[in-house]
């Protein structure tokens, strides 16, 4: 796998948007390693944009490493499976990571009136798991089709007016999506800033474009040539990751 990242604060003067690339190795668990992307887009009519939307990807992250030892015995038991695996962290994620990142983000700004976008994504044994909660969009690439993975929970004609955020008191509705993740493949997560206005058929031909430069044909420059084209679309912050099926383990 091969992750890659950008950030840029855009025409305004602070920088809310935040994004997290990490792969964790568990002890014994059968099978191989899971990849995790998670960007957050702080609501910025709400108090510490910036400080909740990075405390939402520390708390998923958190969750993760919970999950695992939770379900420690489970995972590295003689009849545990991939398949069996699998359903474990997709019945963890649609059930409980974001109810509970949720829930102690309310915690932790106790009585203040917060609110962050989250999508994030596992990347597990040729399967890739996504959930989010606001509008910051995940595109799986796989030849020469893209697939917007999750719906974008804002206003019908109105992109900046948000129906759904973590930092709600009366809980959430996240959005989940499962997928083959096979070789080649790019998953690509971001901030709503980090596309802008473009078309989709835009994002689509510049997310699948090469890089001669590069190892892997993918590279930042990919993400950075989106940020900017979108940029040329709206004033807003932008983040975006990009996670490639590839046989190198690396960032």
């Amino acid at each position: 796998m091969v992750f890659q990242d950008t950030k840029n604060s855009g025409r305004k003067p602070y920088m809310e948007d935040q994004v997290f690339l990490l792969g964790i190795r568990p002890k014994r668990m059968v099978s191989s390693d899971l990849f995790v992307l998670t960007v957050a887009d702080g609501v910025g009519a709400c108090v510490h944009s910036d400080k909740v939307a990075f405390e939402a990807l520390a708390l998923f992250v958190d969750e993760i490493n919970r999950f695992l030892l939770k379900n420690e015995e489970k995972l590295v038991a003689i009849t545990a499976t991939i398949d069996s695996t699998k359903e474990l962290l997709w019945t963890w994620l649609t059930q409980d990571a974001l109810k509970n990142v949720n829930a102690r983000l309310l915690q932790t700004f106790p009585g203040e009136d917060i609110g962050t976008t989250i999508t994030a994504a596992i990347a597990f044994a040729g399967e890739v798991f996504v959930c989010g909660v606001g509008d910051s969009p995940a595109y799986l690439l796989h030849g020469d089709e893209m697939e917007q993975l999750l719906e974008l929970d804002h206003l019908k004609g109105r992109r900046n007016v948000l129906t759904e955020s973590l930092g709600d008191l009366h809980g959430v509705r996240p959005h989940f999506a499962r997928r083959p993740f096979t070789l080649d493949d790019r998953l690509v997560l971001g901030s709503d800033g980090a596309f802008g206005a473009l078309p989709e058929a835009e994002i689509q031909r510049i997310l699948s474009q090469r890089d001669a430069r590069s190892s892997t044909g993918w590279s930042r420059t990919l993400l950075e040539t989106l940020c900017r084209e979108a940029a040329e679309t709206t004033d807003d912050n932008q983040a975006a990751a990009l996670l490639l099926c590839d046989n190198r383990w690396y960032i």
